[in-house]
């Protein structure tokens, strides 16, 4: 898919900083959840990083999110003593594919390689980060924000900051909706108060586009 180049190469260099110092934030949690050592997971996620991909979906476009490692999973199995076998889920940006690798930590290799046919998998800590960053970005956002707490009787925020921001993986009924085939974020937003917005933006992490999930 083509971007608006202007915007991704701004949002490259003010943003790439941001992602690599998060990745390995969101991998940790990732490994926790699956009862995974530090070590295996590097292991696992060393050996994924030189797989090579089966196929692309587009050509490839480079993306500054480029590949997302989404979890890293203890796979359990019948009369298995310890762990070996582990599931390692990502999606690469630039080519729009998601794929699931199964690695065999023993033998230190990777035994299987699927494409997944969703682009909704669960987000990442790099990925709400990076949505984050874009919705600070956005000002005519920033301006409604402010507009409702102003309508509301409250101080108006200064950034986005200030507010307690909570995104998921947005999955569209409408399949002819575009984040019905890219990855995109459904942001909530709730202030002090803890009083959720009425405004739900909707942040499509492969264009880097922000929308309302209910414009008005």
């Amino acid at each position: 898919m083509v971007f608006a180049r202007n915007r991704l190469s701004g949002f490259k260099r003010q943003l790439s900083s941001l992602v690599f110092c998060i990745a390995a934030m969101s991998a940790s949690l990732s490994i926790e959840a699956s009862e995974l050592t530090p070590a295996q997971a590097d292991q696992a996620r060393l050996l994924s990083s030189q797989t090579q991909w089966l196929r692309a979906r587009t050509l490839a476009t480079p993306h500054p999110l480029g590949v997302q490692t989404l979890s890293i999973e203890k796979q359990e199995r019948k009369d298995q003593h310890g762990t070996r076998w582990v599931s390692v889920y990502q999606y690469h940006y630039s080519l729009q594919s998601a794929r699931l690798l199964l690695i065999d930590i023993q033998n230190n290799e990777v035994v299987k390689q699927t494409t997944i046919d969703s682009v909704h998998l669960p987000l990442n800590d790099t990925e709400i980060e990076f949505a984050k960053s874009l919705l600070d970005d956005d000002k005519l956002l920033i301006e409604k924000l402010q507009l409702a707490q102003i309508q509301r009787s409250e101080l108006a925020l200064a950034s986005l900051a200030e507010l307690d921001v909570k995104a998921s993986i947005y999955e569209p009924l409408n399949p002819s909706d575009v984040c019905h085939r890219q990855r995109c974020a459904l942001v909530s937003l709730f202030d002090k108060t803890r009083t959720v917005f009425t405004i739900e933006p909707i942040v499509n992490l492969s264009t880097l586009e922000v929308s309302d999930l209910h414009p008005q």
